[in-house]
């Protein structure tokens, strides 16, 4: 400006142009932009800029204004007006009348007083209504009030959705501090609140997801997901029955996907680890129910037709007193064992849905492989078959099961023989069935053993019975017995 030459009248009349705008602006609280087209003469901006520095500093009011320059303007904000401004816009947010505010939005409408988010913060920090966390304030007072209208449907519904309450009034950027400060001000209103169960305690209150719950809501809404999670897995143990090749698999997500009632309440239930946690412990605890009664219909019908039958059929080698004869029929024994009672047996079990249970399968998949490997003696394959019962917890075979096994048996044979009219088989039944009246046990023969057997019956009939067993042996032989002989032979049995 030394370069320059300027009137004295002039100099004033732009001062008190810019001075009546000044004034003005301070009146009314807002900023004015000075730009040169509004003084006198329209001056160079360089000028207008002087003319200003100079009437601020004759005036002593640099400190009452914060100066911007913005391209050809100059904006003038009264500091004062921007602190009242300000102050009144915190009495808002004190008040309840302002939800929240956002510190950065602040920072920069009032960046003549406060011109960081830090200098915000500082200026908040007594304010004990208010609840910054960066980049937002909240107001205590506001929150309280919408936790004191939220008290009754909590009450009476037993949760309220937090989330979509405030979507109403909260952007999404602060939605998620905003949730807590709401959940922590319910708390305290639910504490406070006359006639509210277990009110003592503001902590009873559960939260989950964007619902905050009472406790009986919260365990009725869990108690809905064990009950999910308990028909899912009977859902999957139905299909494992149709398919045995199926793993039973705890899936979550299948779990939420079959809910039904108030899903959103009950995914949002699904969302806490302990809750998923429950679900889960339950849903194997149904398969391990299921998986038990599986197990112990298995037991019933394995330990009936295997265990049983096998000690029945071994006790009766211990009549036999011919070493080749014991043998050869050890053989035969062992040989029905391994080739049809086991394999028909197994085939059974899995047909009827009995070899469901993880531990099942796993015990008859050994069992099986190790029962065909080669060929095996009849005290092999006992041994083998005590094992694996004792690996599936089945108590050994006591003397009133078998004695009841041996009684059905024979009943069956019995039975059999009535319906029978080939001589040879005949005559082999009845032998077998007499044994093991006279004997323990039951002897598994063919019809060419009949003879061999027969000799053991010496001790254990009337002279004329044994006689007449010898004449029917011969008959037998030679295709030649009578209706009548038949009849007798039943009647016999």
């Amino acid at each position: 400006e030394n370069d320059h030459i300027v009137r004295r009248a002039y100099q004033k009349e732009v001062e008190g142009a810019i001075q009546k705008a000044l004034t003005q602006a301070s009146d009314d609280a807002v900023p004015v932009d000075l730009s040169p087209s509004m003084l006198p003469g329209a001056p160079p901006l360089w000028f207008m800029n002087w003319a200003l520095d100079n009437m601020l500093q004759q005036t002593s009011s640099q400190s009452r204004w914060h100066l911007e320059a913005t391209g050809d303007f100059i904006r003038c904000t009264p500091k004062d007006a921007v602190a009242r401004q300000s102050q009144a816009e915190v009495i808002l947010l004190k008040n309840g009348d302002l939800p929240y505010i956002d510190l950065k939005v602040f920072s920069s409408a009032y960046s003549s007083l406060y011109g960081t988010i830090d200098a915000v913060i500082e200026l908040l920090a007594p304010e004990s209504e208010v609840e910054v966390r960066s980049p937002y304030a909240y107001s205590q007072s506001w929150f309280s009030e919408l936790a004191g209208r939220l008290l009754r449907p909590l009450q009476t519904a037993g949760y309220v959705d937090i989330t979509t309450v405030l979507s109403e009034h909260c952007q999404s950027p602060c939605i998620e501090d905003a949730a807590k400060i709401l959940e922590q001000s319910l708390r305290s209103a639910w504490a406070a609140a006359p006639g509210t169960p277990n009110n003592l305690d503001q902590n009873n209150l559960r939260q989950a997801g964007d619902f905050v719950l009472t406790p009986a809501r919260h365990d009725q809404e869990q108690t809905a997901l064990l009950s999910a999670s308990q028909s899912y897995a009977i859902e999957q143990w139905k299909s494992l029955q149709e398919d045995l090749g199926k793993e039973m698999v705890c899936s979550l997500q299948a779990i939420e996907d079959s809910l039904t009632g108030t899903v959103p309440l009950l995914k949002a239930l699904m969302g806490d680890k302990e809750v998923r946690k429950a679900v889960e412990e339950q849903f194997w605890s149904e398969v391990s129910r299921l998986e038990a009664e599986n197990e112990s219909a298995f037991s019933t019908f394995w330990t009936d037709r295997v265990p049983v039958r096998v000690r029945v059929y071994t006790d009766g080698l211990e009549i036999i007193q011919d070493a080749k004869l014991k043998d050869q029929l050890s053989d035969l024994l062992a040989t029905y064992i391994q080739k049809e009672l086991l394999p028909e047996s197994i085939s059974k079990a899995r047909a009827q849905g009995l070899v469901c249970s993880r531990k099942t399968k796993k015990n008859l998949q050994r069992f099986e492989t190790i029962s065909k490997s080669s060929k095996k003696g009849a005290s092999e394959l006992a041994t083998t078959i005590e094992r694996f019962s004792k690996k599936q917890g089945m108590a050994e075979p006591d003397s009133s099961s078998l004695a009841g096994a041996k009684i059905r048996l024979v009943q069956d044979m019995t039975r059999k023989l009535q319906k029978q009219s080939e001589g040879p088989l005949l005559f082999l039944t009845l032998v077998i069935i007499l044994l093991a009246r006279h004997q323990s046990g039951v002897v598994y023969a063919t019809g060419k053993f009949a003879p061999k057997l027969l000799k053991h019956l010496k001790t254990s009939l009337r002279a004329e019975q044994y006689e007449q067993l010898e004449l029917w042996k011969e008959g037998a032989k030679g295709s030649t017995l009578t209706p009548k002989d038949k009849a007798a032979m039943k009647q016999m049995a």
